[in-house]
């Protein structure tokens, strides 16, 4: 039985609530975490760098890590395989603990995988939840606690934290980071759609002139980040296409600028806004960016899409007659068909599909009278809110 069809939203918040209250306060749960760690914590032996060295020397975070910088490779994968079959035995145990609680809710794993996609997708939407203990299976998270809690027991520090404590710290972590992440992402992606840039080369043009913020004191450009530019430019230019995703541009500048401190970011956002305004546009451009600002003022709570149905009765308050003939209702219909193809629980048009909209709903008219009607639509939104 698919998930949607189980009280879908409601369900979806009772059991990813349910597993939130056990990962993070669970007593049975944390006393089996702890003990796992206190028996195998000896193999996670940190380097005094605090990171970990793979065979050719280089630092990150690898399967294993040298206790001595003169130690032979084959020793360290010989520890890096011992620390792989901990790492599996943590996650048979945290699996397990975890099919516990979904057995409750009578849902099998794959339906869980579907509720889990669910929230993850109205966290994009609505920038509520971040369920982020999944995350506590992953091996740089499992690592970072079996190292801490390899130094509380060989130093007999009890400032040190419990195991369980230590990775719900960073779970909680991960949580403000997706918090923060999104809400950078909220900024980026209606700059860009106000932009209008498809063509990815570009975007990284703009990034890399030596007045834009983002580059400005960084001496390079981390490596994940270089590598994704190279392999995103050559797509491009392989397929002879001029146009990129837009959301995968909003990633690659939300990533680019994850390590910007507030005020760095403010003032990178400012940089694109003075470029993006400062554009000559054509006139197709020009609507546009109407359209756009129309929808700027319609999504009130910043979400990236509107009501389609509540929408239109907006839309309907215009009185031309226009918006009331057998042209209007066959361009509505037209694009309710496809949206409620594409969202099947709820009826919304995004900035993209409005944008479009728009512009064939008003496809015949003289530029001049699209200004005077997206003007008055943008103006009568903004005097309704005050």
């Amino acid at each position: 039985m698919a998930i949607r069809r189980l009280d879908s939203f409601q369900r979806m918040d009772q059991i990813m609530d349910a597993v939130d209250m056990w990962f993070f306060n669970d007593d049975e749960f944390g006393e089996v975490l702890n003990r796992f760690a206190e028996d195998h914590c000896m193999d996670f032996k940190v380097d005094e760098s605090g990171t970990e060295t793979n065979a050719d020397g280089d630092s990150g975070v690898f399967l294993f890590s040298p206790d001595e910088p003169d130690e032979f490779a084959e020793d360290l994968k010989r520890r890096a395989h011992k620390r792989r079959e901990v790492h599996m035995q943590y996650q048979t145990l945290f699996e397990g603990h975890l099919e516990t609680i979904l057995s409750s809710f009578k849902i099998t794993s794959e339906q869980f995988q579907q509720v889990f996609q669910m929230s993850q997708d109205e966290e994009v939407r609505y920038g509520q939840k971040f369920h982020r203990w999944i995350d506590a299976t992953d091996y740089v998270v499992f690592l970072k606690m079996m190292q801490s809690q390899y130094t509380k027991k060989t130093t007999h520090d009890d400032s040190q934290p419990p195991a369980v404590m230590f990775l719900r710290c960073q779970i909680r972590q991960k949580m403000e980071e997706a918090r923060l992440a999104l809400r950078r992402r909220k900024e980026i992606r209606p700059l860009l759609d106000k932009w209008g840039v498809d063509d990815f080369v570009q975007l990284v043009k703009v990034l890399q002139a030596p007045e834009c913020p983002l580059i400005q004191g960084k001496k390079q450009e981390r490596k994940f980040m270089a590598r994704w530019r190279i392999k995103l430019t050559q797509q491009q230019r392989d397929s002879g296409s001029q146009k990129t995703d837009r959301a995968i541009m909003t990633e690659y500048v939300g990533r680019a600028a994850e390590e910007l401190t507030s005020e760095e970011f403010a003032t990178l956002m400012q940089f694109l806004h003075s470029h993006v305004d400062g554009l000559e546009l054509d006139e197709h451009g020009k609507r546009r960016r109407m359209a756009w600002e129309l929808f700027a003022a319609l999504d009130e709570t910043f979400i990236g899409c509107v009501p389609y149905n509540k929408t239109l009765k907006f839309l309907q308050r215009n009185p031309s007659e226009r918006f009331r003939n057998k042209d209007w209702k066959k361009v509505t219909t037209k694009w309710g068909a496809k949206i409620k193809k594409n969202n099947v629980d709820k009826l919304e048009i995004d900035l993209i599909e409005f944008v479009g909209f728009i512009m064939e709903l008003l496809s015949d008219v003289e530029y001049e009278e699209y200004h005077e009607i997206l003007s008055s639509w943008t103006n009568l939104k903004r005097d309704l809110d005050t």
